[in-house]
């Protein structure tokens, strides 16, 4: 589950990249995500950072960017990773 929240004045754009790269990298070696997700997690993340602030959309980068909570459920455990100011909150329904 990948959410991302553009800022600034084109920040749908930097949302608009993680959303079409991202998913597809995490999935890229299944056995690897299951093996040990939060190597994968980190990995995706730091390397599409890279990419952002290296690529086609550094210019861009300078003014506007997007926040992102990804979380990665396997079985009953949950992986998560944040960036910017958003935050995985997790809860339960008692009753």
């Amino acid at each position: 589950l990948c959410v991302f929240d553009g800022h600034g004045a084109s920040g749908e754009r930097v949302a608009e990249f993680c959303m079409q790269n991202l998913p597809p990298r995490f999935e890229r070696d299944p056995e690897e995500l299951r093996a040990d997700p939060a190597k994968v997690l980190s990995r995706v993340i730091i390397d599409a950072d890279r990419e952002i602030l290296n690529g086609n959309l550094a210019t861009l980068a300078r003014s506007c960017g997007t926040t992102s909570i990804i979380a990665y459920f396997q079985g009953n455990r949950i992986w998560t990773a944040c960036s910017g100011d958003s935050r995985v909150v997790k809860g339960s329904r008692q009753g």
